[in-house]
């Protein structure tokens, strides 16, 4: 049994590599950055694929509330970037005035999925997004990092 469970994991270990040695285009970046629609200051809808949740998804399956704001924007965003990047795997890659862009990387086969928050036009609440670079189906790992973020930033926006 031991044996069978330690060749599954080499299985699996190697075809992650042989997925980002020979395929590195998949791997590229997900996130949009803020949008312009209907004159208002957005994030990007989700692609019609499971791997992606977001607050303005135009699909009811991957759409997540915003999270609410009671103090002041910048005191929120600097909120935001401090706890996002005191999370596992997490790493800021751009940061503009209400917007932040991190990257979570898994820690066994190095998967990155792109998270981006958005603080609102009008600065009551915070747009999030959360997407797998990789793949057609996270198996729910997006969904519970949004829940993790939100809970983790309760009470401090």
């Amino acid at each position: 049994m031991l044996t069978k469970l330690i060749v599954l994991v080499v299985v699996v270990l190697i075809a992650g590599a042989v997925l980002r040695v020979y395929m590195p285009g998949l791997g590229k970046t997900v996130a949009k950055g803020p949008i312009e629609r209907n004159g208002e200051t957005l994030l990007a809808d989700c692609p019609d694929m499971p791997n992606c949740q977001g607050s303005e998804s135009s699909r009811p399956s991957q759409r997540v509330e915003r999270m609410v704001i009671t103090s002041d924007a910048d005191t929120a965003m600097q909120r935001i970037v401090d706890t996002v990047s005191a999370q596992p795997g997490a790493a800021l890659v751009t940061q503009q005035d209400r917007y932040a862009h991190f990257t979570f990387t898994s820690p066994t086969l190095r998967f990155v999925d792109d998270v981006e928050l958005l603080i609102s036009d009008d600065q009551a609440s915070v747009q999030i997004r959360s997407a797998s670079r990789l793949g057609k189906s996270d198996l729910g790992a997006n969904a519970k990092r949004i829940d993790l973020l939100r809970d983790a930033l309760a009470g401090q926006l």
